[in-house]
């Protein structure tokens, strides 16, 4: 399963979105810590690798982006209960401690006083909560699908909304969004987290970007992750959903001899399943019924799971 931050003090839920509160975590891990057995992503890689039969209780935490409160609040929570987990880094991010472009968008739009913005010549009505939400699906996707030219230049609109020094206030008050750096990625390594890539820039692995650079971003994330961490065997697909992976890209992953790609497509993990195209299950819900339902019922997502992958011809 994957979430991608947990967080002690949630100031704003709508800026913080992506980061699930502390104590619906410990709830959590509490609950699987019962229930399941919480193995490793190298004991999982080895096991499909071996052909090694694996239990339906099995589990795997994974965390994507890279942000500071992995090593400061998840790690020595999980450290105390002995619970393994693995890290998927955007190195870029990580490199130039630059935040992510959906927090860019939460935050701008959220806090811009202006009646209307415009980001790539259209015209958004922000008057009403309605309508920046309504925004930030629109200019949220735009994101997702473009090319990452067109990516960089939203991005850059989007800060343009709000000046300097209220981004460095907004910026100190939603620390939580933060990355980590690479001095401290280290530190995750060095206390058991395994350390994967989540390409270079973030980057959506579709069908909108050139083969080059979709080989590029694979071959330079794991060139960095392996210089400051000293391996990269996985990789987690930004995004990540089946709109997001194009073969081409999968096919790039196995070239670039990353072991396995860990997917956001909802299912549990069969025997006959491509390494490069693994499911996983969200583990951001706050509702801890909704949570034990989710996580004991993944397998009613396999046949959506199935169907998108088979649909594919592989080697």
């Amino acid at each position: 399963m994957f979430y991608h931050g947990v967080e002690d003090q949630i100031v704003d839920s709508r800026v913080q979105a992506i980061h699930l509160p502390l104590q619906y975590f410990e709830k959590q891990i509490a609950y699987l810590r019962k229930h399941f057995d919480i193995i490793s992503l190298d004991h999982f890689y080895d096991c499909i690798s071996s052909g090694r039969k694996m239990g339906s209780r099995q589990i795997i935490l994974t965390f994507d982006d890279g942000y500071k409160n992995n090593l400061y609040i998840v790690a020595p929570y999980l450290e105390v209960h002995k619970v393994p987990f693995a890290v998927f880094v955007s190195t870029r991010h990580i490199a130039a401690r630059r935040r992510f472009p959906t927090y860019y968008l939460r935050a701008s739009v959220f806090y811009c006083t202006e009646k209307r913005i415009k980001i790539l010549n259209e015209v958004f009505d922000i008057r009403t909560q309605a309508g920046r939400l309504s925004a930030i699906g629109v200019i949220s996707k735009k994101l997702k699908c473009s090319p990452q030219k067109i990516a960089e230049q939203i991005v850059e609109e989007l800060m343009a909304l709000l000046p300097k020094d209220q981004w460095l206030e907004l910026n100190q008050r939603f620390a939580s969004d933060e990355p980590m750096n690479w001095g401290e990625v280290k530190q995750l390594h060095d206390r058991g987290a395994v350390v994967g890539s989540h390409c270079h820039d973030h980057f959506i692995l579709n069908n909108k970007q050139s083969m080059k650079e979709i080989g590029d971003q694979l071959q330079t994330s794991k060139a960095l992750v392996q210089e400051h961490v000293g391996e990269c065997k996985y990789i987690a697909y930004p995004n990540g959903g089946m709109s997001d992976i194009c073969p081409g890209a999968v096919a790039s992953v196995r070239e670039n001899q990353y072991l396995a790609g860990l997917t956001t497509i909802a299912g549990e993990v069969e025997a006959q399943n491509n390494p490069y195209i693994l499911p996983r299950i969200c583990g951001h819900i706050e509702d801890m019924p909704h949570f034990k339902f989710t996580i004991n019922t993944g397998f009613r997502h396999n046949r959506n799971y199935r169907k998108w992958a088979g649909s594919w011809q592989w080697e």
